[in-house]
């Protein structure tokens, strides 16, 4: 392979990056305004649906749930849990669009034990079962 001029710049400025984006925030880093803080608080839903809680994210951010939750609610038009439902069911669309998992293997991945209560989830945000959205029905 041929190296080419600036290389060792460009793996470093990838290496930043993905240290950055693995590293947690500290207290001394973290965002100040509510709506810096909402935007880091919904890339840590959308990056990790099946595990997201309001407690735990008002703990690592210093928020109390009650001003967290309606900060999510005011600003997002929907409450925590409808977001994070709404998170995993995004999740699981591009799953198994994307992949040959089996449902229940989805279903594990974006939070749900079994697969009764994802079933029922992924039919109401969109009309059809997973089976149905993988085959296409759900374009």
């Amino acid at each position: 392979v041929e190296r080419h001029d600036g290389w060792e710049q460009l793996v470093e400025a990838l290496g930043v990056a993905i240290i950055a984006l693995v590293s947690p925030v500290t207290p001394e880093e973290a965002p100040r305004g509510a709506d810096e803080v909402l935007a880091v608080i919904l890339q840590d839903i959308a990056a990790r649906p099946e595990c997201a809680s309001l407690s735990g994210l008002a703990r690592r951010y210093s928020y109390s749930t009650t001003y967290l939750s309606e900060l999510i609610h005011e600003r997002c038009g929907m409450t925590f849990t409808e977001l994070v439902a709404k998170q995993r069911m995004e999740r699981a669309a591009m799953l198994l669009r994307a992949t040959q998992l089996p449902v229940r293997e989805v279903a594990r991945q974006v939070g749900y034990s079994g697969t009764s209560n994802f079933y029922r989830a992924f039919r109401a945000q969109y009309g059809c079962g997973p089976a149905e959205w993988r085959a296409g029905a759900g374009n």
